[in-house]
């Protein structure tokens, strides 16, 4: 009841729905492309090797880190989102999801513990989004 009464009085709440499906398709785009693949075999070779670590952070982590940041400023520009420091925001964004797919693909998760990764992205995009949406967004 509580937590109803705050849905329904919080202005903008409506909006989270279809800004929530926009930013699920965020997400969505490095399961989709192979980018957590890349990831996942960039963490293999960089553990415990300095230039490999390296390189991986600086040719792949940090661009695509920099590139959620930038996303996200953009919808902090046009009003949809409050974003107070674009690197954590986009960590925040990005580690679970990275964890995820990791966990049910490169780890045997998803014989181990199964996790049905579209709800996930949902609920993890909406839970952002909750978190982060504008009054007026």
């Amino acid at each position: 009841p509580a937590r109803a009464r705050w849905e329904r009085d919080r202005p903008g709440l409506q909006q989270v729905r279809p800004r929530a499906a926009r930013l699920r398709l965020v997400l969505d785009l490095p399961a989709r492309r192979g980018h957590v693949e890349l990831h996942a075999l960039g963490f293999q070779a960089a553990f415990g090797q300095d230039q490999l670590g390296k390189t991986y952070l600086e040719e792949l982590l940090e661009p695509t880190i920099r590139a959620l940041e930038a996303r996200l400023a953009l919808h902090a520009a046009r009003g949809e989102i409050e974003l107070r420091d674009a690197r954590v925001s986009a960590l925040s964004l990005l580690s679970p999801l990275l964890v995820a797919l990791l966990h049910q693909d490169w780890l045997g998760g998803s014989d181990t513990r199964p996790l049905d990764i579209e709800p996930f992205i949902a609920e993890h995009a909406r839970l952002f989004l909750k978190a982060h949406a504008t009054e007026v967004g």
